[in-house]
């Protein structure tokens, strides 16, 4: 599984969670105050207990779920990275971590399972997945107006329209951006070597999201990064 999709597994999963909690938490305090006459004050409490009870829960399902991933993704260090700009995976030596509440022998797991995977490489299944495959991004109801992506990612590099494809060893710096919100907007931000000209290239009314676009720009980097330093390396075995 990329690593994409397990995050955004383990965010459907927390968010839905939490809201559950929530919502019994408000359903009891609405009860009180129709059924039973109480202080308006007693739905507030009772929506901040609902937050406290989850937070052992919150702790518990988000080790369930690492397990679950880390035994899934084939991308190892990609997925760390994704998951932690989400919160939903910390450093080893964070609090959470540390102190995590979760049975035992998943704790003693989970530390194999990270351990395992910083000493593993398994690029090489997504490199025969992707290596001859273009992974295209459309606008949103882009297949009932406009068949046309605005978006094409390969290991060969970047195709913007209007500007062709862009290798990526072209690129000084590139990274996706989004303005966040109910309504974001998002963008690529990119400068070439040999300029000092950082420009935008917009992508009104993305269909996906940040996250699919923000892993497969790290998956195609990597892959290509890969690839020249093999063939580097193979140029520098014959030679003479």
């Amino acid at each position: 599984m990329e690593a994409f999709k397990a995050v955004r597994i383990g965010l459907i999963l927390i968010i839905s969670s939490a809201l559950i909690f929530m919502s019994a938490g408000i359903s009891f305090g609405i009860y009180g105050l129709v059924k039973l006459n109480l202080h308006p004050s007693f739905m507030i409490l009772l929506l901040i207990l609902s937050l406290i009870f989850y937070a052992p829960f919150w702790s518990f399902i988000l080790v369930k779920w690492q397990i679950w991933s880390l035994n899934k993704i084939y991308d190892f260090e990609t997925f760390i990275e994704l998951a932690q700009k989400r919160a939903l995976i910390y450093p080893q030596e964070h609090f959470y971590s540390k102190y995590a509440i979760a049975l035992k022998k998943d704790k003693d797991l989970l530390k194999e399972l990270i351990l395992k995977g910083e000493n593993s490489n398994r690029l090489e299944i997504l490199r025969e997945k992707y290596q001859f495959k273009t992974v295209l991004f459309y606008k949103k109801l882009s297949r009932l107006f406009n068949t046309l992506p605005i978006l094409e990612l390969s290991i060969e590099g970047v195709l913007l329209n209007g500007k062709g494809v862009i290798n990526w060893t072209d690129f000084q710096y590139i990274e996706p951006k989004t303005s966040g919100g109910k309504y974001p907007d998002f963008w690529i931000e990119y400068q070439l070597k040999k300029t000092n000209k950082i420009e935008i290239y917009k992508l009104t009314n993305l269909k996906g999201g940040l996250l699919r676009l923000e892993y497969f720009f790290k998956l195609y980097k990597q892959l290509a990064t890969t690839i020249n330093i093999r063939n580097a390396g193979r140029c520098a075995k014959f030679e003479p």
